[in-house]
């Protein structure tokens, strides 16, 4: 048995393996049925199953007002992202369209950035709380009350606008 390790003695050709080539039209069609597919399914999901969590927080007794607003918070940040994120990229992929207005772009960009943002300081918000409430347990109905969540659930909105609204002036100077 010869077993030969060297790559330049290989007997396949290597041209048809060339990194440059473009994807045939059949690969694109592919790929942009497979996108589409992907994409409605999780439109699908992020408008359906969201509602169904905030009807289930809503009717649950077993956790905290707090650990509920903060969870109510990440929830609507994730129905918005399928709102303003998910909903126009399936819409626009569906349609193959690339134009859909200036006015509209622009107002997607700024929900857009924003609810990128929202998800993660909701996300960041509920772990302090469980934080809080692991390491202070007999403190924690002292340290996090309804009127804190709440207000500390609201500074996290304002910091995503923030972070959000700075990013698209970076990206985008003013032209006079």
């Amino acid at each position: 048995m010869n077993i030969n390790m060297n790559s330049t003695e290989s007997n396949e050709d290597l041209s048809s393996f060339n990194a440059s080539t473009t994807p045939t039209t059949e690969d694109r069609i592919q790929y942009n049925f497979i996108r589409c597919i992907l994409l409605v399914i999780t439109t699908i999901l992020l408008l359906t199953l969201n509602p169904l969590c905030l009807v289930v927080l809503r009717h649950v007794r077993s956790i905290q007002e707090t650990t509920k607003i903060f969870l109510r918070s990440m929830t609507i940040a994730d129905l918005s992202m399928g709102l303003f994120q998910a909903l126009p990229m399936t819409v626009l992929a569906i349609s193959e369209t690339e134009h859909i207005g200036e006015v509209f772009c622009q107002v997607l960009s700024f929900a857009g950035e924003i609810v990128l943002y929202s998800p993660q300081m909701s996300l960041l918000l509920l772990t302090v709380d469980r934080y809080i409430s692991v390491v202070y347990a007999l403190r924690y109905p002292s340290l996090v009350t309804v009127k804190r969540a709440r207000i500390s659930v609201c500074f996290g909105l304002t910091q995503s606008s923030i972070i959000s609204e700075t990013k698209i002036a970076v990206e985008r100077p003013m032209i006079f």
